[in-house]
């Protein structure tokens, strides 16, 4: 029973191999004719008198005629906006230019701890700071939070919080 069914694989196997030379043999004439029968469609994205070129060959049949893709020659289009207006376009283009927050001017002078509040002294040129949470800073730096070994500042026009090094508590 066991050398039977060895068998009806390799049998099998070998039916299937031949069914799909056969099939692909077959696919392959049925290409080549309609591809010498087919004409080409008239749209108005393809140039219909354009040289045939060589670097653009795809297929070559058995009686030697050649066929080439057709050259598109419109520029492509956003698919994606197309009920948008140019205008509403050109406006969400200048609404999206992003401001970026200036550097954080400040450098870290020191801090204290006095009945638990964090007291830290910041530098920014000739100027001195002591803050502490809560406090604002030229009408656009607010001191968000101090928990050592960091401090967070926001920058008020842009909402946006940066993190300085302060050092842990000694």
């Amino acid at each position: 029973m066991g050398m039977a069914k060895k068998y009806a694989v390799w049998v099998v196997l070998v039916l299937t191999v031949i069914a799909c030379y056969w099939v692909e043999s077959k696919q392959d004439h049925v290409d080549d004719e309609l591809a010498v029968t087919a004409k080409p469609r008239k749209e108005r994205l393809v140039k219909q008198d354009a040289p045939l070129d060589t670097n653009h060959l795809s297929l070559i049949s058995s009686n030697g005629a050649a066929f080439s893709r057709a050259q598109i020659v419109d520029e492509p289009e956003n698919i994606f906006t197309m009920f948008v207006s140019q205008d509403d376009l050109n406006q969400q283009s200048v609404d999206q230019e992003i401001e970026l927050p200036p550097e954080n001017p400040f450098r870290y002078a020191g801090k204290l701890v006095d009945d638990g509040e964090i007291l830290v002294f910041l530098i920014e040129g000739q100027k001195n700071y002591s803050v502490k949470v809560g406090d604002v800073l030229e009408d656009s730096w607010e001191i968000k939070a101090i928990i050592p070994p960091l401090m967070t500042i926001k920058y008020i026009p842009l909402n946006i919080e940066m993190q300085m090094q302060i050092g842990a508590v000694s």
